[in-house]
C-alpha cells in the first residue's frame, strides 16, 4: 500500500469536516519508497555490567566511523551518491546497535561486510585497545530488509515496514548471523540471478542494474584515486580478489501481523588487506585476512522461527 492508497482509505473513513489536506500530509511524510534497512545489534548487551554498557555505544560509533571511511576508500563506485553526513542522518541509534537506511540491498551488504572487517580488527585486539581490554571479544548479529520506509518531517524520524521487519528479525535471532528477508533475496534474484552470483560480478555488470544505471565509472580516474570497488573489482587480481564465497539458505519464516515473511541465512567471505597499522602482527607475512559476514549455524531455528 502506498501513500495515495492510504489517503483514499483515510478519506472514506472520516467526516466531511475532518477533510485531510493531501499536500500537507504528503509533505509531512516526505519520501515513501522501498529502501534497504541494515540492522546491526551487539549480542548479550544486557548481560554486561553498567560500566561495560557505557562503552558499547562509544565502540559502536567508532566502528561506524571506520566503516564509513573504508567504504569511501574501497567502494567509491557503489557509494558515490551518499556521504558521511547522509549516512548518519538516516541512522537510527539503539544504543547497542542501530539501523542504517540505504538505497539498495547491495549498499547494505557491502556496509555490513566492511563493518565486520573493522569488528575483526577489534576482536583481535588491534583496534580500540583500551575498550578491548574491558569488553574483550564481542559478537554482532545483522539483518537486512527491503521494504517501505518513509520519513516523518515533523517528527524528524524514519518509519515503515522495512524498519519494523528488520527489528523483528533481529529480535528472533539469538546467534551472530546475517539474516535477510524475502524482498532482499528477490532483489538480488531479479538483478544478479541470485546473491550467490555477486562473486562473479564486476563494475560494468553492476551498471546494468537499473538502480545503478545512472552511476558514473571513470576507469582512469579510479586508477589514480584508488579503488572503484574492492569487493566487486572490475578485474580480479592477487591483491583485489573480491568476494570469495557466498552461501544463502532459507531458514524459515517470521510472522508480521497476519503475513509470514521468509527469511534467509546469508554468509559472505571477503579476503581483505591488512592495513599498515596492523602489519606488525605476526601473520606469517600474509597481508590478507579472510573476513566472514554471518555464519552457517542453524541450531535452534525450529524454536526461534
Amino acid at each position: 500500500m502506498n501513500i495515495h492508497d492510504s489517503f483514499k482509505i483515510l478519506q472514506e473513513s472520516i467526516e466531511p469536516d475532518e477533510y485531510v489536506n493531501h499536500k500537507k500530509l504528503a509533505s509531512m511524510l516526505g519520501n515513501n519508497q522501498f529502501q534497504s534497512v541494515l540492522g546491526i545489534d551487539i549480542l548479550d548487551y544486557s548481560q554486561l555490567s553498567n560500566t561495560e554498557q557505557y562503552f558499547v555505544p562509544i565502540l559502536f560509533h567508532s566502528l561506524i566511523k571506520s566503516t564509513i571511511a573504508d567504504i569511501f576508500k574501497y567502494e567509491k563506485f557503489i557509494f558515490q551518491y551518499t556521504n558521511s553526513d547522509l549516512i548518519f542522518e538516516k541512522f537510527i541509534d539503539s544504543g547497542d546497535g542501530g539501523f542504517f537506511i540505504f538505497d539498495t540491498p547491495l549498499h547494505s551488504v557491502l556496509f555490513a561486510l566492511y563493518f565486520e572487517c573493522n569488528l575483526r580488527h577489534y576482536n583481535n585486539g588491534t583496534y580500540n585497545k583500551n575498550i578491548y581490554s574491558l569488553l574483550k571479544t564481542i559478537k554482532v548479529r545483522y539483518a537486512i530488509t527491503y521494504d517501505i520506509v518513509y520519513y516523518m518531517k515533523d517528527l524528524k524520524n524514519h518509519y515503515g515496514a522495512g524498519l519494523i521487519n528488520c527489528a523483528r528479525i533481529m529480535a528472533k535471532d539469538k546467534l551472530d548471523r546475517c539474516i535477510i528477508d524475502e524482498n532482499t533475496h528477490t532483489w538480488f534474484l531479479k538483478r544478479t540471478n541470485g546473491i550467490e552470483s555477486l562473486r562473479n560480478y564486476h563494475i560494468r555488470k553492476i551498471m546494468k542494474i537499473k538502480e545503478f544505471s545512472h552511476y558514473t565509472y571513470d576507469e582512469q580516474e579510479y586508477k589514480f584515486s584508488g579503488y572503484s570497488s574492492y569487493a566487486i573489482p572490475e578485474e580480479k587480481s592477487q591483491f583485489e580478489p573480491g568476494i570469495d564465497l557466498i552461501l544463502i539458505m532459507k531458514i524459515g519464516t517470521i510472522k508480521v501481523k497476519k503475513t509470514e515473511i521468509s527469511v534467509y541465512n546469508l554468509l559472505i567471505q571477503l579476503p581483505t588487506k591488512i592495513d599498515n597499522v596492523y602489519k606488525k602482527l605476526d601473520f606469517d607475512n600474509d597481508i590478507f585476512m579472510v573476513v566472514t559476514l554471518g555464519n552457517n549455524n542453524t541450531v535452534g531455528l525450529d524454536q526461534q522461527y
